[in-house]
Formats: structure tokens, sequence, C-alpha cells
């Protein structure tokens, strides 16, 4: 990269059955464990058709905005450890007024409860099928803790799935996205149809689980993570676009009609290429299988490289990819080249109001992709 003179909820079933934990057995008993980084056993990206593909509806995700508050919700609320013979379940975990209930929440080693944002994404790999489940405190930058659970086999079936017969298939990581810590759980991962998701709605997702021996990093022990995964036909809902024209610069293409730039045949990242936005610092961070775009974007000029965001169909705005060094001003929403980095894309809105845009923010947060409240 270079500057030179001349882009309604499901009801989940809240126990399992010996009949449904022999079920997901039979169905998924080679699942595999992967201890290294997403991206080493990845194939080309086969970027979905971008047709005009919408859902059946806007679900609306479980987590609603939440701080970082720290609430002392008392022994009562976390019961003993129930039997090993049945495992944890919903409702031995709190039931309906305890735990495993409303938002999504984590509980620490000493006691405390932490509510928490949820973001998800679907495993992008040539082996297996799965999903990233990501827990973030709104209060703080990144992810606290990324839950990797994948199936060797086609798909999963619905219903709960007893977490201490699936040990093996979950891995753990710090926020810097390396999976190397296998956790022993017990409780329940219950989803509302079978996975991968294929229809136009998303899939919904519950975790309740407690974990035994070492917790979690940020000493958590017990999860509560009501949230759902996108299906592959939401993919063309999101994108940010380069034009068609290399040549044009973004102070050209600010003196257009947004309507008249032509784009490119490929937009630079959609949706499923998108693991979080943080409304908070207006930062895009992607999917390790999709982080090469951000330094691989083609030349930019002295008054930057057009880019243009896309929700639905509709064209919010352009964004200026543009150096520091330039004394060329764009007058909205830019990505300096001086602060990209691997898989994120931080916006600097300038007057523009396009990083906050409702109709983003509210999409993402339908995709289980949004960290931060909505304005």
């Amino acid at each position: 990269m270079v500057v030179s003179a001349k882009q309604s909820r499901s009801p989940l079933a809240p126990r399992t059955s010996a009949r449904g934990r022999a079920a997901y057995r039979w169905a998924a008993g080679i699942l595999v464990v992967f201890g290294t980084p997403l991206c080493s056993c990845l194939g080309p990206y086969a970027p979905p058709d971008h047709g005009p593909a919408r859902p059946g509806k806007d679900a609306q995700p479980s987590a609603e905005d939440g701080g970082s508050e720290v609430l002392d919700i008392g022994s009562a609320a976390i019961p003993d450890t129930p039997p090993a013979d049945e495992g944890p379940t919903p409702a031995d975990l709190g039931g309906p007024a305890g735990f495993c209930h409303g938002e999504p929440h984590v509980a620490r080693k000493d006691g405390k409860l932490l509510p928490v944002q949820v973001t998800t994404s679907q495993l992008v790999m040539g082996c297996c099928e799965g999903i990233i489940v990501r827990l973030h405190d709104p209060a703080l930058p990144g992810s606290l803790v990324s839950l990797m659970v994948s199936w060797a086999a086609l798909s999963a079936p619905a219903g709960p799935h007893d977490l201490s017969g699936i040990t093996a298939q979950i891995e753990v990581s710090a926020g810097d996205g390396t999976f190397a810590h296998q956790p022993v759980m017990q409780g329940t991962l219950t989803l509302s149809d079978s996975y991968p998701p294929l229809g136009p709605d998303p899939l919904y997702v519950e975790i309740c689980a407690e974990i035994l021996g070492d917790p979690l990093p940020g000493s958590i022990t017990r999860l509560w993570l009501p949230t759902q995964v996108i299906p592959w036909s939401w993919a063309a809902r999101f994108g940010i676009w380069p034009l068609a024209d290399p040549d044009l610069s973004a102070e050209e293409a600010d003196r257009l009609p947004l309507t008249d730039l032509p784009l490119a045949i490929d937009p630079l990242f959609d949706l499923m290429g998108v693991a979080w936005y943080d409304q908070t610092t207006t930062t895009f961070h992607l999917d390790p299988w999709r982080s090469w775009v951000t330094t691989r974007l083609p030349e930019v000029g002295f008054y930057g490289l057009p880019l243009v965001l896309v929700v639905d169909g509709e064209r919010l705005g352009l964004i200026a990819l543009h150096s520091q060094l330039s004394s060329y001003a764009f007058p909205g929403t830019t990505v300096w080249l001086e602060a990209l980095a691997p898989g994120v894309l931080p916006l600097t809105p300038g007057p523009s109001a396009l990083a906050h845009d409702r109709q983003l923010l509210t999409l993402l947060r339908s995709a289980a992709k949004l960290v931060g409240p909505l304005p």
C-alpha cells in the first residue's frame, strides 16, 4: 500500500434428555479440535451470491445495551453443582428466575455477575462446520473470551446438547484469537434448528454452562449466552465497496452523486467477513479468514481512495481511505492508512454521522455483530 502523486425467538428446550444426548453423539461423534489459529487451514474465499437476499424478518438479538457494572448475584442465584448423572441445565443453574435467564452474563470466581454483549460468526474452514461466540464487556475494547465450537460432521441437529459429552470439541481463547485452552464444562448448548443455518433467518443459540477446574480468562466460572448466528444469505446485506474506476479519487467521487458511482464487482468485505463492530471506537474487526483485506488495499493517491458503505442495497455514504501525510482533508468519514492493522478497519467519523448511522447499527445488532449501544 503506497501513497503516490496521482473502497421472534424460537422456544428452546431447557433440559437435556438422554435421547437428545445420544442423538447428538451419534450425529457428531467424530468431532475434532483445532488448537491452531483459524486461518491455518482455510481454503480460498468463495463469496456467496450477492443477490438482493433479505431475511423474512429482522430478528432482534437477545442482547440489549449493557454496561460493565459488576453486580453481586448472591449464592442463592448460583446453586451448588447439580448431580453428575443429569448434568446442569438452565433449570439446575437457577431456573427461570436464576442464572440462565435474561440478558447475556457471566459469573466470576468471586461470585460477581458481569453483563456481557455477545457477537458470533460462522466458522469458515475446509474441514468442518462450527461457530465462534465472543464475549464483550462494553466498557473495554476487544473481546474478553472467545469460544469455538466445531463439528466435523456436515451439520449438528437442533435441540439441547450435553456440554459434558462434547468437552473436546470446545476451545477457548482470550482476545488474541489463538485457540489453545480446552475447558471442562457441564451444561447445555441449545440450537433452535440444525446447523449450519440454511434459511433466511438466524439460528438461535443458548449456552448455559459451568466451568469445572480452571476458570476461563477473566476468572469466568459460569456462562449464560443467548445469541444467534446469521446464515450466508445475509452476506450481501452489508458491504464496503471500492469503485469500479480505480483512478477516481475520493475528492472527485465526493463531487458526484453517490448513486452515480459504479461499484467494483466485489466488496472489500461483506457482512460474513465482520467479526464485530465497536460502536464506541467506530472500528470494524474482521474475521481471521478475511483479515488480509486491510493489508492488501489498492494504491491510495494524494486525494484518497473512495469506498462506499452499502446496507440492504442502500448506499449510506462515502468513505475515504487516506494518508495523514496528505494536505488534502476529506470532509467525510476517513480511514487513515497509518491506523490500519491486519483485520482492523477504524473509521474516523469527522463531521459525518456515517459511522453511527442507525440503519447500519441496527443491522449489525440484528446480526450479532455490534458491540456498544444503539444511539
